[in-house]
């Protein structure tokens, strides 16, 4: 997981590691989404979780890229 958060994220910062976990966390505990592309991003971590070949997930992540681009993030 810690891996393909900073790939996607773009670095090996702590703090965006923290994120994908809290925000897989609050996946895993029915928190309600509150942030744009929160959805994309959830199903992508989801995927990365559960596949031994991360090369599976990559629509979910092409999919959360294009809400990123959307939304100007």
């Amino acid at each position: 997981g810690h891996y393909l958060t900073d790939k996607l994220m773009g670095g090996g910062g702590d703090s965006k590691n923290e994120v994908a976990q809290s925000q897989v966390a609050q996946h895993q505990t029915g928190q309600p989404l509150t942030q744009p592309c929160e959805f994309e991003w959830r199903q992508f971590i989801e995927c990365s979780q559960n596949q031994q070949d991360v090369s599976l997930c990559q629509g979910f992540n092409d999919i959360f890229r294009q809400c990123q681009q959307r939304l100007g993030q």
